[in-house]
């Protein structure tokens, strides 16, 4: 059955609530003690919006602010918070904290700590779903920020996945419709330091633009 129109959003608006409900308790949680972690507060839209739109048979890479897109891909907040915690009944066994979850169940290839590591494994999952991994037909999503578009990886991965013909993997940077920005915190506002601030106007690898 279709979900109607009204309903979708409805739930995509709870998903987000859900998102900033649980990043809020996490917060609380480190402020009394416990395992930090990085937040995504504000970024809850653009998380719902891409995972919303993939299918069961896609693939998705992301970064250290991941509990968004894990939650809005359907992971359970009580496993994924007795992770953060390093509790055994954690996604990982409690093996990875906040910053490198991982759920097969998912579709969830990794989480990174490092700044852009996650485009550095992007082409090679697309390339393994090409060459049969997986069920036929699948993306490979990779949430990035404007921080690792600034990185070199940024310009490798883009050109790798294009000289793989037929790889198909889906960019969600800072810059196009699908913003994972932090404009406003620690780091100086990434547009002062390049000469062009949208990123898909720097990736010249015949890249389909939004």
């Amino acid at each position: 059955m279709t979900e109607t129109i009204p309903n979708a959003r409805a739930r995509r608006l709870e998903t987000m609530m859900l998102i900033r409900a649980y990043e809020e308790q996490a917060v609380e949680l480190q402020s009394n003690g416990a395992p930090g972690t990085c937040t995504s507060v504000g970024q809850e839209a653009a998380a719902v919006g891409v995972v919303d739109a993939l299918e069961k048979r896609d693939r998705i890479l992301t970064n250290h602010r991941s509990a968004g897109h894990l939650l809005a891909r359907g992971a359970d907040p009580n496993r994924l918070l007795a992770e953060v915690l390093g509790r055994v009944d954690g996604y990982c066994g409690g093996r990875s904290g906040s910053l490198h979850i991982s759920a097969k169940e998912l579709g969830v290839v990794l989480t990174s700590t490092i700044v852009g590591g996650e485009l550095s494994l992007a082409p090679g999952v697309a390339l393994a779903q090409k060459m049969g991994h997986g069920e036929p037909g699948g993306i490979t999503a990779v949430f990035f920020g404007d921080g690792a578009a600034c990185e070199g990886i940024f310009h490798e991965a883009l050109n790798l996945a294009v000289q793989q013909q037929g790889v198909r993997a889906l960019e969600i940077p800072d810059g196009s419709p699908l913003p994972e920005s932090r404009r406003g915190g620690p780091r100086e506002c990434c547009d002062k330091k390049r000469p062009v601030p949208a990123v898909t106007a720097r990736a010249l690898y015949s890249w389909p633009q939004w």
